[in-house]
């Protein structure tokens, strides 16, 4: 092809790339890559993959290529017989007519692309491609093949950094003239970039034509210029070494490429490459040669041949047999890489390894039986168990500990502004293992790792990644290592999830030096990518989640600290970059960077709580998930802080003992001693104390031991103060006769300790009486455990123990209770309870002694208790000590409970013990059991009333509670099925105002929201023509919260949405007349049919009513299946689901107005309807004619009415009354008998948008009048009762209530029109309160509610403490609104509903559009 080409004309165009080419190829053109003058590199596809074609177009005379092609083949011939080779000639050729095509396997990267491609070649990398650029150098020029256009982009690289060197040039002229660039450009500048590898030697001046052959064949010394040009590159980060002209003007001296070398580091690499491009050809060496010379200056002896014979082994296998050759070899490469000896030496023994490992299996011809015998006999578990033995159990190796021992020394570094503990990573040994050339067998398993087959074979691979990452730096680990850990957490096998995760958690607290650009990885890139392992199916993963979950917050957070740090050098640095810094700015700067540094924490803990909360709470999770996260607990404590630790964790630990595990209860109170330390002494105290006296009661003996241990150590550590000592000593002394060694060994320290803590005097005055029943002499010390154990008396054997336990628990609590009561008042407060007897244990006169006085002491504890603490009497409860383990019976004490802090408790009937009431208990008084969690007891039979309420309120509050002997027919009582009583939020209910989530989807008003019987979804109706379903479980995880399912109305609004009991059937109202009725689909898995995903809405049905628009739906209480509905053509029907027929129906007069709202009693025979002009109605529903009619106020629309929900401990007259909250007038609410159209409460909100005083009657009460009669208007000659004036100008709108949502005991959540929402308490309304709204400048929140009397009627009046300073109108209002910082709706709050997750949320929409929830 010679110099004759050059003056060929421009080429054709890109679409005829392949038109001349048989079709038997199969080609088919997929990019075009290169547009040189000479050739045309095009990627096309085949069928065997992607295939490279360059094509020479033939232009001009004809060209005989004989000579080409049979050089090209002589070249593959060659090449062929290399056993593993660094070359890469063409494959096929041929010649057609029009133009000449050459074809070679397509390679994604060319050392060009793979020098800007993250991640960046490490500096060991680039020596390895260097080494085996040299390699592929020798091989070709052993064969006597010289390549003639060595450059980057004919260097491909796999992703394996194995080196090809492709695209032989044996047809590109070996001269070129000096003086005319334009062969240059033809023949080697492919690009256009002007780069120049060419020898110096290859250009020859003006008049040297003859001197110089056409065909000269190349020489060896030209390409070992291109070489060093090439390598120069490389370590130059891209940096090209020679253009054209400095060529050229560095073949005349005039240009010197040193200060060009000074870039790179190594010295040996800079003398190599100057070597290599040295003027004088035959000074440079071969390529042979420089892997000698310069082996121990620039290459790496373990090179050559250990890793080299490794990966020549590697490159043929599968995937599979790649990771298992690693894994038998890896600490053989260990070893190598970290040898010292020379090459040689080194080479021999490793030669013969990699050998013997080869020779076991058969590679090219393996079958699946070959596979499982080669794997047995490869297959190490040792390496596996080296590998995670370096990080066993919880502790990291550097990361900070949390023991016992190392407590007391972290306590000390607490930082109180910051809430922190110092940086929680350790100092890394300087002597740390460092090996740089890992990093290349960290790129072999990354190249492999996702396409291994077998499972385990994953894993392993995972865990010779965490090998792996011991040895290479951070960026390495944080670039290669950490995003395809994080890849293999979706792996579908659980055991290789499980790695990935331990994998990424160990590597992670590694990595101490990185860019600003990886400062925010944890919040933006690892924890958004671990967000779904707690709701992974598999078990496994989920505990190995909760086990790292602490490592994994102090590590990030120890990435918040350097990133930090590294912020606030950065700003120093700007600063003294000036020439005269200003202080106050520097200041400045640095209190904003530690305020954002807070925030950070603020938001990283946050995010922490998450994970941990829906761990340990949510609704997959499992006691051995709670006991995995127990285990690491202090860690976590660490990183939460004092205050966030008593925020985050200290709630949800209590839930761990609702669970019968007995296991995950001893690891509680073995790990619960880490939290007291951390929370400090008043939460223990007050919180977390009820539970560790509640274990000394277990009947696991690990449990009362593990108990004991935790009590011993903050005896010890001073947590207790003298009198809560005291106390536990009370309660722990009757152990001393427990059968077990075990556990009366744990309360000998304990009462060891005890003593010690409270000095030999008060030993002696209140502990040794206490134990003396139970030494059969005086112990030396009572502060000595040894002497302790030899004065005990013999335990009781364990069949007299547990023969008193079972039958203690056979017998009837209550029954023992009060009989035992009825007897301390007989016998007095100070005498001791008689001989307990039981059938069966006569000759048992010793135990029975011991529990005698066991059982005495006990009674006059607890009666002692009773005597001196009358102050309290409304709250008998049990201790935390449960006597019937003893003596069969309970011990009772009268103890105020902390305020705020919820206890595991009973309160128990008084009068049914036997106890006379105090002259200040209310006649009615009751109080109920309190738990933590109340979903545990929803479906038990129990006699007291199970409610959540918070044991701070005041006991004045009446009426929250049933009797016991009404106790079990409650749910006859309320009326409720159990469907409805799971609406129905619980009754000491205080929503706080916390926006938790603010929707968006809507465009228009939202008029109604309905919530589904298992409060999985909710349904939102709107203006908009549009209903969304909304998956309520995602709630309070998902931030990008998003809508399930939306189903479209053709233009028609929605008015009115409800939910059919027990079933997925939503049902709505439209304006257009129509009521459409569907199911939504949804796809459950797991225990308790969780809800995994929403498929579609189903079994769409519609009904033309052809009344008007439907304006209110309403669940009958008859059944779960019909559904009352008014509509605007004054018309009530009762419409029958199955049938999808009305039942029956009802019309209302038209001068009453049409039936704007509805409201049923729980009993399904009565209901309340009220009308748009003010008229009430009481229906019968069994004979379905009106009872009771009344006018609430002329020209006064009914807004919203509900139920009136009368307390648990009602009777069953006045349950059924029919009690109605009534939302009419301005700003105001009433409570009404609708029997007998009496009005019982009136509450009124604060007046606003007027200047004049609230008049002081309520409309209510105003105009108490009966419902008109029909009068003629003789002056206008019509009737009144029509109202034709209306037409011409209807009446304004009044501005009040607009939603209502009734609570248990006849408390009320209302919205209205001044965008608030409020909680109206009905038996004490001074507690009162407004939940949110708009914070109205120069008003502010000092809203009180005071109680005023009005024609009988109790009047609940919100006023303000202080006069209002400007003038409020709507628009100033809607403006306050707009700049709510807790987020308020900006229009008139219309509907309110509330669901019950994890705790029970308020929902409320508006005309804003908007749907917003609150906790």
């Amino acid at each position: 092809m010679g110099n004759k080409i050059a003056r060929t004309t421009q080429v054709s165009a890109s679409e005829y790339y392949l038109h001349d080419l048989p079709s038997t190829y199969n080609l088919v053109l997929k990019e075009v890559l290169g547009r040189g003058r000479f050739l045309k590199s095009i990627q096309c596809k085949h069928d065997e993959g992607l295939v490279l074609v360059k094509v020479y177009f033939k232009r001009g005379d004809f060209l005989d290529l004989s000579h080409y092609e049979r050089s090209l083949s002589q070249i593959k011939g060659i090449f062929s017989s290399i056993p593993h080779p660094h070359v890469w000639p063409f494959q096929f050729w041929l010649e057609t007519d029009k133009a000449a095509y050459l074809l070679r396997q397509h390679f994604f990267h060319n050392l060009h692309d793979r020098l800007s491609t993250r991640p960046f070649l490490s500096f060991v990398e680039k020596k390895w491609l260097a080494f085996q650029l040299l390699e592929a150098v020798k091989q070709s020029h052993q064969k006597g093949v010289c390549h003639g256009d060595i450059k980057c982009e004919n260097v491909l690289i796999t992703s394996s950094n194995w080196l090809y060197l492709a695209d032989f040039a044996s047809f590109k002229p070996t001269y070129i003239p000096y003086d005319d660039p334009s062969d240059f450009s033809y023949f080697f500048d492919t690009v256009g970039r002007r780069l120049c590898y060419l020898a110096p030697e290859r250009f020859y001046e003006h008049g040297e034509e003859l001197q110089v052959a056409q065909e000269t064949p190349l020489k060896s010394y030209m390409d070992i210029f291109a070489v060093g040009c090439v390598i120069a590159e490389l370590f130059l980060e891209g940096q090209p070494l020679f253009e054209l002209s400095q060529l050229l003007a560095y073949r005349r001296g005039q240009y010197d490429p040193c200060q060009h070398l000074e870039k790179i580091p190594d010295l040996g690499i800079r003398k190599m490459i100057l070597h290599m491009v040295q003027l004088e050809p035959e000074s440079r060496f071969s390529a042979e040669r420089y892997l000698k010379e310069y082996a121990e200056v620039v290459i790496p002896t373990y090179f050559s041949p250990f890793l080299h014979n490794f990966y020549q082994c590697w490159s043929p296998l599968h995937s599979d047999m790649r990771i298992l050759l690693c894994q038998s070899v890896f600490p053989e490469i260990l070893k190598q890489m970290m040898n010292k000896k020379s090459s040689d030496e080194a080479g021999v023994n490793s030669g013969e390894f990699l050998e013997e490992v080869v020779a076991k299996e058969s590679v090219r011809n393996a079958h699946n039986s070959t596979f499982t015998e080669n794997l047995k006999k490869l297959q190490t578990g040792k390496l596996l168990q080296t590998i995670s033995s370096a990080f066993r159990g919880n502790d990291h190796p550097f990361l900070k500990s949390i023991n016992m021992n190392d407590l007391n020394s972290l306590m000390s570094q607490y930082d109180s502004q910051s809430d922190t503990f110092g940086m929680p990573f350790l100092p890394l040994p300087k002597d740390r293992m460092r090996c740089e050339g890992m990093v290349l067998i960290t790129s072999l398993l990354c190249s492999c790792i996702r396409n291994v087959k077998l499972p385990h074979l994953r894993r392993a691979a995972v865990l010779l990644l965490k090998a792996s990452a011991l040895y290479i730096d951070d960026e390495d680990r944080l670039q290669r290592v950490i995003p395809y850990v994080i890849a293999m957490l979706s792996d579908p096998a659980a055991i290789v999830r499980c790695a990935a995760l331990e994998t990424l958690c160990d590597i992670l607290p590694l990595v101490r030096d990185f860019p600003p650009s990886d400062a925010k990885i944890f919040p933006e890139y690892i924890l958004p990518m671990l967000s779904m392992l707690p709701d992974d199916p598999e078990e496994s993963v989920r505990i190995c989640y909760a086990s790292n979950i602490a490592k994994l917050a102090l590590t990030a957070h120890g990435f918040l600290i350097r990133s930090i740090s590294l912020s606030e050098a950065g700003v120093l640095d700007e600063l003294n970059s000036q020439q005269k810094p200003l202080t106050s700015s520097t200041r400045t700067s640095r209190r904003m960077k530690r305020i954002n540094g807070d925030a950070q924490l603020l938001q990283l803990r946050k995010s922490i709580a998450e994970v941990v909360q829906e761990l340990v709470m949510g609704p997959k999770q499992t006691p051995n998930i709670r006991r995995a996260l127990l285990q690491d607990i202090g860690k976590l404590c660490c990183f939460f802080g004092v205050r966030q630790s008593n925020d985050s964790l200290l709630p949800i630990l209590p839930a761990f003992l609702n669970d019968q595990d007995e296991q995950l209860r001893t690891v509680f109170y073995e790990k619960i001693v880490y939290v007291c330390f951390f929370v400090g002494q008043r939460s223990v105290e007050e919180y977390l104390l009820p539970y560790i006296e509640q274990a000394l009661s277990d009947m696991i003996e690990a449990v009362t031991v593990k108990a004991l241990e935790c009590l011993t150590i903050l005896c010890k550590s001073g947590f207790f103060r003298k009198r809560i000592l005291l106390q536990m000593i009370d309660r722990a002394f009757p152990l001393l006769c427990y059968p077990s060694e075990w556990v009366r060994r744990s309360v000998v320290s304990f009462i060891a300790a005890s003593s010690e803590s409270l000095g030999a005097v008060d030993s002696y005055v209140f502990l040794a009486p206490v134990i003396q029943p139970f030494l059969h002499r005086q112990p030396v010390s009572l502060a000595s455990e040894k002497a302790l154990m030899s004065c005990l008396k013999p335990p009781v054997s364990g069949q007299v123990f547990y023969e008193v336990l079972e039958n203690s628990m056979r017998t009837d609590e209550l029954d023992s209770l009060k009989n035992w009561t009825d007897k301390q008042q007989g016998l007095g407060v100070q005498q001791t309870v008689g001989t307990f007897q039981l059938p069966g244990l006569t000759d048992c006169d010793k135990a029975e002694a011991k529990l005698r006085d066991m059982g005495a002491f006990m009674h006059n504890d607890s009666s002692t208790t009773v005597h001196r603490d009358t102050q309290c009497p409304e709250k008998l409860q049990f201790s935390g000590f449960m006597s019937p383990h003893f003596s069969g019976l309970n011990s009772l004490t009268y103890e105020k409970p902390a305020e705020g802090i919820p206890l595991y408790s009973f309160n128990v009937d008084r009068q049914g013990m036997g106890i006379p009431p105090a002259a200040s208990d209310p006649p009615l008084q009751m109080n109920s059991l309190v738990v933590h969690e109340p979903d545990a007891l929803e479906n038990e039979s129990t006699i007291f009333n199970s409610t959540f309420q918070d044991v701070g309120l005041s006991s004045n509050i009446k009426g929250t509670s049933i009797a016991p002997e009404d106790a079990n027919a409650q749910t006859d009582l309320s009326g409720f099925s159990s469907s409805d009583r799971a609406t129905i939020p619980d009754s000491g209910w205080r929503p706080r105002g916390v926006l938790v989530a603010h929707l968006l989807e809507h465009r228009s008003a939202v008029n109604d929201i309905a919530t589904s019987a298992d409060h999985s979804f909710f349904v939102s109706a709107s203006d908009d023509s549009t209903v969304k379903i909304w998956d309520s479980r995602k709630l309070e995880k998902d931030i990008s919260f998003r809508s399930k399912l939306t189903y479209h109305l053709e233009g028609s609004r929605v008015l009115c949405a409800t939910m059919l009991p027990g079933s997925t059937q939503v049902i709505i109202g439209a304006s257009d007349g129509f009521i459409h009725m569907f199911s939504v689909d949804h796809i459950s898995r797991g225990l308790g049919n969780v809800v995994e995903k929403y498929s579609g809405i189903a079994n769409i049905t519609k009904k033309d009513i052809k009344e008007g628009a439907i304006l209110s739906l309403l669940n009958c209480p008859v059944d779960n299946y019909t559904i009352m509905y008014g509509t605007q053509n004054c018309g009530i029907h009762l419409l029958d689901t199955r049938s999808n027929s009305n039942t029956w129906t009802l019309k209302a007069t038209p001068e009453e107005g049409y039936a704007s709202c509805l409201a049923s009693g729980p009993c399904s025979n009565w209901f309340v309807s009220g009308s748009s002009r003010g008229v009430i109605t009481l229906w019968d529903l069994r004979f379905l004619v009106p009872v009771n009619s009344w006018q609430y106020s002329l020209a006064c629309p009914i807004e919203k009415m509900c139920l009136f929900l009368s307390p648990s401990n009602a009777s069953l007259s006045s349950a059924d009354r029919p009690l109605v909250y009534v939302a009419a007038g301005c700003n105001e609410v009433s409570l009404w008998n609708a029997e007998n159209a009496i009005c019982h409460q009136v509450l009124r909100m604060a007046n606003y948008n007027s200047d004049a005083e609230m008049s002081d009657l309520p409309w209510a009460l105003a105009r108490p009048l009966s419902k008109p009669h029909s009068q003629s208007d003789v002056r206008q000659n019509v009737n009144r009762k029509y109202r034709v004036d209306e037409l011409n100008e209807p009446p304004p709108r009044l501005r009040g209530i607009r939603s209502l949502l009734p609570l248990p005991g006849g408390d009320l959540l209302t919205g209205g029109t001044d965008l608030k929402i409020r909680r109206w308490d009905h038996y004490s309304p001074d507690k009162s309160y407004c939940i949110c709204g708009p914070n109205l400048k120069g008003v502010g929140n000092d809203d009180f509610y005071e109680t005023k009397s009005s024609f009988g009627v109790q009047v609940v009046q919100e006023t303000k403490r202080r006069p209002l300073t400007i003038k409020l109108t709507a628009k100033a209002i809607l403006a306050a609104a707009a700049t709510d910082s807790a987020g308020c709706h900006r229009d008139s709050i219309v509907s309110l509903a509330s669901i019950k997750l994890n705790q029970r949320l308020l929902l409320s929409s508006g005309r804003d559009g908007a749907i917003k929830v609150w906790k």
